[in-house]
């Protein structure tokens, strides 16, 4: 860890023990809040060495804003962060809504996957088939190069079904809180549910198929609309 690399785990290290005390976490996610700090600044520092932009990926531009951009949303959720595990599935989402949705192709995304399931035993204590469920196991005869890739594919898959949204609980926006969509049914319910009362409340109506790929977006601009200073870029 450079010079640079130790003042900003300082910063964000001091932003998570006050978010800590303000939220009243339990031990076993305090503990693990320097390991999310680590990794995250670890995850900042490989992107921007190893995805450098091109002409055809010329947002792959990173600064310090996108590692606040984390720890901002991790700080968002709006229900207890119960347990470690809790704790690593909040920040695996924030870490992929920053840095995973700016990537263009599978190559790229499953590179990144692959070094987020890294950092879970490297700083938290935690091996990734623990948060996730992992649906594809390694092949075991497959060369090194191959199970790697092999592990990428799976981590992708696994992580693409991680969605928080704060429009799962019916009632007024105050109460809204921002929380993780473990049933796949319930938030395209909650979706159906919302354009129903949206068509009920004008001429014109809107109607839609709602389906998973589907939520999966309106979960993350609905992330950046509620964010302050939010944006998005469509590529």
């Amino acid at each position: 860890m450079n010079e640079f690399d130790d003042a900003t785990y300082r910063i964000y290290t001091a932003i998570s023990d006050w978010w800590s005390r303000r939220a009243k976490l339990p031990d076993d996610v305090i503990s693990r809040l320097s390991g999310v700090v680590a990794a995250t600044i670890e995850i900042y520092n490989s992107i921007r060495a190893e995805l450098l932009p091109t002409p055809a990926k010329s947002h792959y531009t990173y600064n310090m804003r996108d590692l606040s951009k984390v720890f901002q949303g991790m700080q968002s959720v709006g229900v207890p962060v119960a347990n470690g595990r809790s704790l690593v599935r909040l920040w695996a989402h924030e870490a992929l809504r920053v840095f995973h949705d700016r990537l263009v192709d599978d190559a790229d995304r499953d590179w990144f996957c692959g070094l987020l399931s890294d950092m879970l035993p490297k700083h938290l204590g935690m091996q990734f088939s623990e948060a996730f469920v992992v649906a594809t196991p390694a092949d075991a005869a497959a060369t090194t190069e191959d199970a790697r890739r092999q592990q990428q594919a799976a981590a992708s898959a696994a992580l693409r079904n991680v969605l928080y949204a704060d429009f799962l609980q019916p009632g007024a926006a105050e109460d809204a809180k921002y929380q993780e969509a473990t049933d796949v049914s319930k938030l395209l319910k909650a979706l159906e549910d919302a354009l129903a009362d949206y068509n009920a409340q004008v001429k014109t109506r809107l109607d839609l198929v709602l389906f998973q790929y589907a939520a999966e977006h309106i979960s993350r601009i609905s992330r950046i609309i509620k964010q302050p200073y939010g944006n998005a870029l469509l590529v």
